[in-house]
């Protein structure tokens, strides 16, 4: 935790104050703000939004800064939430070996048809992050699964 002491902020009810217990990590909204809050009032407001319904993006450690692109911290080109319902999706992970040379191949052809130099240079960036996860977690496989089977050699 940082050196100064950080307070939890979500306000409870009926009493309209702050929680005020040391904070254990950051709630993520889905507008990307974060809300200081104890473990507890983190637990409740994630089983409160599960049960409306609603998500909340994830909670984080105060200690930590998540790299852009994760669930904790979603990059603000994140197309999910903007995915119409029916709208067909593919989702890469930091585990799949093909990855961050794909993220990078979109983020050339990207570039080459004009897109942002903020999109592009974070999708790179996202790559690099990759990379170092994989060197970190080198023990996490990709499975593609086939009818529920493993491929072979896999």
């Amino acid at each position: 935790m940082s050196a100064t002491a950080v307070t939890c902020q979500i306000v409870t009810l009926p009493t309209g104050q702050a929680c005020g217990a040391p904070a254990a990590g950051r709630i993520v909204w889905p507008d990307r703000t974060r809300t200081a809050a104890c473990a507890d009032c983190a637990l409740s407001m994630s089983l409160k939004a599960q049960a409306a319904g609603s998500d909340i993006v994830g909670v984080e450690p105060l200690d930590r800064d998540w790299p852009v692109g994760t669930k904790n911290n979603p990059s603000k080109f994140a197309g999910y939430d903007k995915a119409a319902v029916d709208e067909p999706m593919f989702t890469l992970l930091a585990r799949d070996p093909l990855a961050p040379a794909l993220v990078r191949m979109w983020a050339a052809q990207m570039w080459q048809q004009g897109e942002k130099i903020e999109k592009v240079t974070e999708a790179r960036g996202i790559a690099d992050a990759m990379e170092a996860w994989k060197k970190e977690h080198p023990s996490t496989r990709c499975y593609l699964d086939w009818a529920g089977k493993e491929p072979a050699g896999g």
